[in-house]
């Protein structure tokens, strides 16, 4: 931070961020993004008498809605933050910002951290102080309101145009093509859609039928973006499969909160075979599937925001671990990289850092007298922890998941931390509940119904890089000369071996002669790759014991087992054995 001429006024540095939802009127010269720029400059100037200055790095995110943080710009406005080039952050409206209460907790989290805030030019607020914390809150509960309500209002839309057979966009369903915003059969793939529903009662299973229409080549229909890109034209896999036999399209409906809604679309599948077909699905769903049983399941993310999803290892035809994982872009582009934790163990320390919060009389308190209450009720709850932390101690996964979904909405995993954002209206009402069925459905809202207490838990061993250690002896500083006979026979058993990978077809004896030497020493140098590693630095470094001699590597025996040969060669507590000649073709002992 610098200061200006006036040395009364310290220089804050204002970055300008703008959001549009939708790439609609972006080419036009000026748009809606350029029109909220220069407010927010207009505004910053006003305030120079106070040391605004406004930075010349553009953060203006086109086509990016505000109910997610996966946006370029505003990741490019973070790092700066971070990096301390950022003092104030100036929005239009703080919808432009976020539409998430969760989402501005983790950004206000950064702010926080590395000393910057946040100003609104339309709505006049301050995030240094409670009251202007409060205002934000609410305003950020609206926005939230006002998202969720255009989603429903676009999903009432599309549910719409289907009805009247219309493409309510995207990609359509298999079996169909979209011309001039009409939804129109794809006859031929359409047979193959009676096919799959006739083929799976009678199939083994669903991975068989794939595997059938696989090999017959069938595959998706080729379509073209506005852009000019080509799309589809892809075979049959497991996903398009399993959406094709439980789409209620093809009955000439679909269903929206259990309820039939009729479509202008032909009947293809009766609904009495699809509700069959449906029924086959869910006997035939593994339990491991079952998302109640991954109680963390859409709740985990990683260090990046991305979500992480389950994932099964299997050893042969045995089910193995599972896994959470999330797939994100690897360095500077060069594609994809996982994070992967075991899940048995992140979901072990979600329900151990949980219960350590609820055992922590000081935490649970901040948490809970957050909301403002302070009545008996509350009092009571704050002295039901251990009770609570117990109960969540004894239960299953089916009964966790929605305890989880409830109070922790939200878990971020580092590769040292367990970060959880805790709902206090939420943990205030399982402190209450009495344990009896499900919990979550139905509780009632307090003050400040939406405040999210931030909870660390330190993980170093769930993300931590796994470090493989040898048993090699770090070099000294000492001039050792090496014995070069015992050097050069080391790296005449590594050319062996490069020459025996490159030629696999080959015999010993054809090896051997390729090499220009006898079968014999061959076998007896090719060998010595598998020395300890240890032992090989050793004789590298000079450090072999003494009256170590070529003769010992090559005639004496030597066993595969690194302790065996550490004591064989004398690099133990015990003086270098009396080597016993190994002959070739016949069985010798160490």
């Amino acid at each position: 931070m610098t200061h200006s001429d006036d040395t009364s006024v310290i220089s804050k540095r204002c970055a300008i961020y703008t959001r549009k939802s939708t790439e609609r009127g972006l080419e036009l010269k000026h748009n809606s993004l350029e029109t909220q720029r220069e407010i927010c400059s207009a505004y910053v100037r006003s305030q120079e008498h106070r040391g605004w200055r406004e930075i010349d790095r553009h953060y203006d995110d086109g086509g990016y809605s505000g109910g997610s943080l996966e946006r370029p710009a505003l990741k490019r406005l973070i790092q700066d933050i971070e990096r301390g080039r950022v003092d104030i952050v100036v929005i239009y409206k703080i919808d432009r910002l976020t539409r998430s209460i969760l989402d501005f907790v983790r950004l206000a989290g950064v702010l926080e951290r590395y000393g910057a805030q946040v100003v609104s030019v339309t709505q006049s607020f301050d995030t240094s102080d409670s009251m202007g914390r409060l205002i934000l809150n609410i305003l950020l509960t609206f926005a939230q309101f006002e998202r969720e309500m255009m989603a429903d209002r676009v999903r009432d839309k599309k549910l719409q145009l289907i009805t009247k057979g219309r493409h309510p966009g995207g990609p359509p369903s298999f079996g169909y093509y979209a011309r001039d915003g009409k939804l129109m059969v794809d006859h031929e793939r359409m047979r193959i859609v009676r096919e799959l529903y006739a083929s799976f009662p009678k199939a083994e299973s669903l991975n068989h039928l794939v595997r059938r229409f696989r090999a017959d080549g069938i595959t998706t229909r080729r379509r073209k973006t506005k852009t000019g890109r080509q799309l589809g034209g892809d075979l049959l896999s497991y996903g398009i499969i399993l959406r094709i036999l439980s789409n209620p399209i093809y009955t000439g409906s679909i269903q929206k909160d259990g309820e039939w809604i009729k479509c202008e679309l032909p009947i293809i599948i009766s609904r009495g075979k699809w509700e069959q077909t449906q029924d086959l699905l869910k006997a035939a769903k593994p339990p491991t599937s079952n998302r109640d049983y991954h109680f963390l399941l859409d709740l985990l993310h990683d260090d990046t925001g991305g979500r992480m999803s389950i994932s099964n290892r299997k050893t042969g035809h045995q089910l193995g671990d599972r896994y959470y994982r999330s797939k994100r872009q690897g360095e500077a582009g060069w594609g994809p990289r996982y994070q992967t934790v075991v899940a048995d163990r992140v979901e072990a320390l979600a329900v151990a850092a949980l219960q350590g919060l609820l055992l922590n009389p000081s935490k649970l308190g901040d948490a809970i007298l957050s909301l403002g209450l302070y009545g008996n009720e509350t009092k009571r709850a704050l002295g039901l922890g251990a009770l609570a932390a117990k109960r969540l101690g004894q239960l299953q996964p089916r009964s966790l998941r929605p305890i989880f979904k409830a109070v922790v909405p939200r878990m971020e995993l580092y590769q040292h931390q367990l970060r959880m954002f805790i709902s206090s209206a939420q943990l205030l009402n399982f402190l209450l509940w009495d344990g009896a069925g499900l919990f979550g459905e139905g509780k009632p809202l307090h003050p400040r119904a939406n405040f999210i207490y931030r909870h660390d838990v330190a993980a170093p061993y769930l993300c931590g890089k796994m470090n493989l250690a040898l048993p090699i002896v770090p070099k000294d500083g000492s001039d050792r000369s090496p014995d070069e006979h015992l050097v050069n026979l080391l790296k005449e058993a590594a050319r062996f071996q490069r020459l025996m990978m490159k030629n696999r077809h080959l015999s010993t004896t054809q090896l051997a002669h390729l090499c220009g030497t006898g079968r014999n020493h061959f076998v007896r140098v090719f060998r010595l790759n598998y020395l300890a590693p240890d032992i090989q630095a050793a004789i590298y470094d000079g450090r072999q014991p003494d009256g170590m001699h070529r003769r010992h590597l090559l005639q004496g025996a030597l066993p595969l087992d690194w302790e065996a040969q550490r004591q064989a060669l004398g690099f133990g507590s015990k003086p270098l054995r009396q080597f016993k000649p190994l002959l070739l073709g016949t069985q010798a002992t160490a």
